[in-house]
C-alpha cells in the first residue's frame, strides 16, 4: 500500500501528468524524498478518512472530501490525459476501481442508507 510500500505509488506519481504539472508549478516533488512523503501522506489521508467514515464522524463531509481526493488521483495519476486510449491496463483497472469506490462514498455521503431503507420497505409491501 501507500504507507507500508510507497515505492510503487511513487513510481506511478513520477510517471503521471500530475508530477509534471506539480513540478512546473513550483511544487518541489522532484527534490529528495518528497514524492515518497507525498505518497505516504495520501495513504494516511485515506486511512484517517476511512476511520472517520466508519465511526460516522461528519460522514457526509468526510465522504465528499475522500471522493474529491480519489477523483483527483484517478484523473491525474491513473488516466493518461494527453491520450486516454494509451492508458495502461493496470491504470484502467485502478481507475475503474476508484470510480466504484467514489460511487460508494457518494452513497454514504448523500443518503445511501435512506435508499436501502426505501428498497427494503418497498420489498415488504
Amino acid at each position: 500500500g501507500k504507507i507500508m510500500n510507497p515505492e510503487h505509488t511513487t513510481g506511478g506519481i513520477k510517471a503521471s501528468k500530475f508530477y509534471d504539472l506539480a513540478v512546473s508549478n513550483g511544487i518541489p516533488l522532484n527534490q529528495g524524498d518528497n514524492v515518497t512523503h507525498f505518497a505516504v501522506a495520501i495513504g494516511y489521508l485515506f486511512v484517517v478518512g476511512a476511520i472517520l467514515f466508519v465511526l460516522n464522524v461528519a460522514r457526509p463531509l468526510v465522504a465528499l472530501l475522500l471522493a474529491i481526493a480519489l477523483g483527483s488521483i484517478t484523473a491525474f495519476i491513473h488516466i493518461n490525459l494527453d491520450n486516454p486510449a494509451a492508458t495502461t491496463i493496470d491504470n484502467q483497472v485502478h481507475a475503474l476501481k476508484n470510480i466504484a469506490i467514489i460511487g460508494g462514498l457518494l452513497m454514504g455521503a448523500f443518503g445511501g442508507n435512506t435508499i436501502v431503507k426505501k428498497t427494503i420497505k418497498a420489498k415488504k409491501e
